[in-house]
């Protein structure tokens, strides 16, 4: 190699690198006459001399293997051979490029250059942290309750395009829900192309009531050619066509012995359950299941809860006992965009009825009434805020959940027949933690003129209106069974004290379901009721049902029927005894009510929306015997969800149905090198809420962040506005739960599956139930901090 002779000051270098892509090209002169025109001859000459020296070709090869820290692997180029690591062969090939795919001086000089190298290596080991945190997506509701597996057989079939054009293809393997073709030409289909198969070679045994054809859409193309020249092509199943998914049964099962099957499909499914259990029960959201019509609310039909957001429920709930939320959002609807908002409510007490205000954070600040807002909540009641999803569904989408979920027409019809009446979800998650930015000045004075301004914000009391409020977990078993058995009962309304008389439809060792009339207006959900059958009095001192407490587990306002279960206090034992004997003594009188009853079925329907719409993401945190934790599983309704597109931007982005939560845990500032709320969280196992901020600059390798749990929340706040001013920042709210409850019956069916096939697979994924820890919701809260970041609340 040429030694260099002189050395060349920054100026000078940096015209040099402008000029290498002019270098030995027609626009060479133009190009050199503008950078140099104000330079004097010397060194005009140098400059020339310098492209000259780095364009001359070079012999010398480039051996990292004594220097480097990383696996060295032989690299081919134009015949030569180079012993690189991944970092030097990145440099290589981006220099190369640059000097018209030659090797010369210049190349060599840039792959050993000590100070490139390091560059390269700070974005090759940021890179590798990322990696290091990959996890698989799950779709929510695209994973269906069958169990999955693909049969490995190679069947001629005919594909037919929308332009006429048949294609003869081979199939590689097949599924209930899709198939791997191998397709000549290469590159013959496109992404997401839709077409007919026809599947005639192998349904000779089969009959149909039409042609044996089905609808398929394209969801994969491998990147390169097989060695025959064929491209693999993945192709899922877009109709809801039960009959052909009968006859892919029956298929599967026929050829089970004769082809080799695979799993796979299966152990996603059961390993996505799991955490979908897990998020059912531990989730921040609470879902409102509505009516629209033509953009106006219609109707709030049903509320969903968990333990978490029982506690949002009831703070809806006024002096009457009745939730407020319909007169709260029928309030709110106009102002309300089409996705993502953050609103406010406040719950407050006057001439002792309880009142709710409520508006949107944008609504206050165009209206420079949040101040007032914020102030009156200080002084008179209790403020909440709130991220607000809507999401209108579609009939087709009901449809879709349909096919999903089930393998027969008639059922799914009859499973998800609730969901008739809702076209809209309402989705609301407390934004516990960011009322730290609404803080007002002492001086700030609520005046009378301020507190009238904001009676249009008092949400209006819909008296005749009925949520219901149905658990994740249904409080009747209906798994146990339930004897029909007629006679009068008496119950009193503890709260009112009022006796209501009815008909006893059913009785078990849990629960009774009765008939009255009126029900919804005498009776809540989850109100401790007491009972007694006169009928009973028979059994005298033996008899436990008399003033027996049960709770109100379900209410068919159209049926005028209650579900009851008995309530746990000391008494319960005494109660379920009773039942169990006299069910026992009767057994040959009694006749099993083997229906199940409308709200049971309507809860699992709602279970199954709230999963198949999930308004955010979630994943898993399972414990390491050799690490701190490891993450599993990241659960979404689709990737277009605004959390997922928003984690893709911070450098993490989806590959091959994986994406990396490193952003989300990571903190190098901290030792070990996590987010204090997660460590907190290993170590403690209780539940932790956290916000963490990003402050994005284009261009940087690393992203400056702060986390709020255990932090100084008035930095956090300058530190959110900072990146707001910029126009740089993202921010998510992460709710982490403890997952105590090892859920592995919620999997049993396909763990039963699996086993037979491979115990191998069964056992990690049992593994997995005893090792998961911890589910951590992600939510976007931009919205949020967009509409507060950049005002001073004290003027608004």
């Amino acid at each position: 190699m040429q030694p260099k002779t002189t050395k060349i000051d920054k100026t000078l270098q940096n015209i040099i690198e402008q000029l290498i892509k002019f270098y030995q090209k027609p626009g060479f002169d133009k190009a050199y006459e503008a950078l140099t025109t104000k330079l004097p001859t010397q060194k005009k000459f140098l400059i020339k001399q310098e492209l000259a020296r780095l364009f001359k070709p070079f012999d010398r090869s480039i051996d990292m293997s004594r220097d480097s820290a990383y696996p060295i692997s032989e690299f081919i180029w134009q015949g030569k051979r180079f012993y690189l690591d991944e970092i030097g062969r990145r440099i290589f090939l981006l220099e190369v490029e640059k000097f018209e795919n030659q090797y010369t001086e210049g190349v060599y000089e840039r792959v050993t250059d000590g100070k490139l190298y390091a560059q390269f290596e700070k974005q090759y080991a940021y890179e590798q942290k990322i990696r290091e945190f990959e996890v698989d997506i799950s779709e929510l509701g695209r994973t269906t309750r069958r169990l999955e597996e693909r049969l490995h057989c190679a069947k001629p079939v005919t594909l037919y395009r929308q332009n006429g054009q048949a294609l003869e293809v081979i199939t590689s393997n097949i599924s209930r829900s899709g198939c791997l073709l191998r397709v000549k030409p290469f590159a013959a289909l496109q992404r997401d192309e839709i077409f007919e198969i026809d599947f005639s070679s192998m349904t000779s045994q089969f009959k149909f009531n039409g042609q044996p054809r089905a609808g398929y859409q394209v969801k994969f193309l491998a990147q390169a050619p097989d060695k025959d020249g064929c491209q693999r092509v993945g192709v899922q199943l877009c109709e809801n066509n039960y009959e052909w998914t009968h006859f892919l049964d029956k298929y599967v099962l026929a050829n089970r012995a004769q082809y080799k099957v695979d799993i796979t499909n299966a152990k996603d499914l059961a390993e996505t359950r799991l955490l979908e259990a897990h998020l059912l029960n531990t989730s921040n959201w609470m879902s409102v299941f509505a009516r629209t019509d033509q953009q106006q609310l219609k109707r709030l039909n049903y509320v969903l809860t968990n333990p978490k957001s029982k506690t949002l429920y009831d703070y809806f709930i006024d002096e009457n006992n009745l939730n407020r939320l319909n007169g709260i959002l029928v309030r709110l609807w106009p102002h309300l965009s089409a996705d993502s908002n953050a609103i406010a409510v406040i719950r407050f007490e006057q001439q002792g009825k309880i009142q709710f205000l409520a508006a949107s954070l944008n609504q206050l600040i165009a209206q420079k009434q949040l101040a007032s807002f914020v102030a009156f909540a200080n002084q008179k009641g209790i403020l909440q805020l709130l991220m607000l999803r809507k999401r209108e569904i579609a009939v087709k989408e009901i449809e879709d959940i349909k096919f999903s979920w089930f393998d027969d027409q008639a059922k799914a019809d009859r499973a998800l027949s609730p969901l008739k009446d809702i076209n809209q979800l309402i989705s609301l998650y407390p934004l516990n933690q960011q009322e730290t930015a609404l803080e007002l000045d002492k001086a700030y004075k609520l005046t009378g003129d301020k507190v009238k301004a904001l009676t249009p914000y008092l949400a209006p009391t819909i008296k005749n209106h009925h949520i219901g409020q149905f658990d994740v977990q249904p409080k009747d078993a209906r798994k146990e069974n339930r004897y029909f058995y007629t006679t009068s009962i008496e119950i009193v309304n503890l709260e009112q004290k009022t006796t209501i008389s009815g008909k006893l439809i059913d009785l078990s060792l849990n629960g009774l379901s009765l008939k009255i009339d009126n029900p919804a207006q005498q009776i809540q959900v989850t109100q401790v009721i007491s009972v007694t059958v006169p009928k009973f009095e028979q059994f005298g001192e033996r008899n436990a049902i008399h003033n027996a407490l049960y709770k109100v587990v379900g209410i068919n306002p159209k049926a005028q029927t209650l579900h009851l279960r008995v309530y746990e206090d000391e008494n319960a034992h005494n109660i379920r005894a009773f039942m169990g004997l006299l069910i026992q003594t009767n057994r040959t009188l009694l006749s099993i009510n083997d229906s199940y009853d409308k709200f049971v079925i309507l809860q699992k329907a709602l279970c199954i929306a709230f999963m198949t719409f999930y308004p955010a993401i979630a994943f898993g945190l399972t414990r390491s015997a050799k690490k701190l934790f490891n993450v599993a599983r990241l659960l979404t309704s689709n990737y277009k969800t605004q959390e997922l597109t928003s984690l893709s931007d911070l450098q993490s982005p989806i590959q091959q149905q994986h994406v990396s939560v490193f952003q989300l845990i990571y903190d190098d500032k901290r030792n070990p090198p996590f987010l204090r709320s997660i460590t907190r969280f290993l170590k403690s196992g209780e539940a932790i809420e956290d916000e963490v901020a990003f402050y994005v600059i284009p261009g940087r390798v690393d992203i400056t962040k702060q986390a709020r749990a255990g932090a100084n929340p008035r930095l956090q706040n300058q530190f959110i506005r900072k990146a707001v001013s910029h126009d740089g920042l993202k921010v998510f709210s992460l709710n982490i739960q403890p997952s105590a409850k090892n859920l592995i019956n919620e999997i049993s069916e396909e763990l039963d599956y699996i086993a037979r096939y491979n115990k191998h697979q069964a056992e990690k994924i049992q593994a997995l139930a005893k090792q998961l820890c911890g589910i951590i919701e992600v939510v976007d809260t931009d919205e949020f901090w967009w509409a507060i970041g950049k005002i001073d609340i004290n003027k608004y």
